[in-house]
């Protein structure tokens, strides 16, 4: 289950209500992707950050040395509706239905 942050420390009602909205990102994963991260698989101890990479470069190279593919796959179109051309449009002059 996840639990909000309760800690509110904010000048502003808006800053309040950002923090009161705050999330810890390893609860997220672990709540969208069934990411446990904050505990070790072998041993269940807890784990702690020690590294964020956040530079492109420096991510490439790890994942193409552990031969990962380095770069997202291609996005794709949206799916075409073809709701989206019908010819056909409400008219408040011309009723849908008649009452009785």
């Amino acid at each position: 289950m996840l639990q909000k942050v309760e800690h509110v420390t904010g000048d502003s009602p808006e800053e309040n209500e950002q923090k009161r909205n705050y999330y810890p990102w390893t609860r997220l994963l672990k709540r969208v992707f069934a990411l446990d991260l904050e505990h070790c698989p072998t041993c269940n101890g807890p784990l702690k950050r020690i590294a964020v990479i956040e530079q492109a470069a420096v991510i490439e190279k790890i994942l193409t040395h552990l031969n990962l593919n380095a770069h997202p796959p291609p996005r794709i179109p949206a799916r075409y509706d073809p709701a989206d051309e019908a010819d056909w449009y409400w008219n408040p002059a011309t009723p849908a239905h008649s009452v009785h």
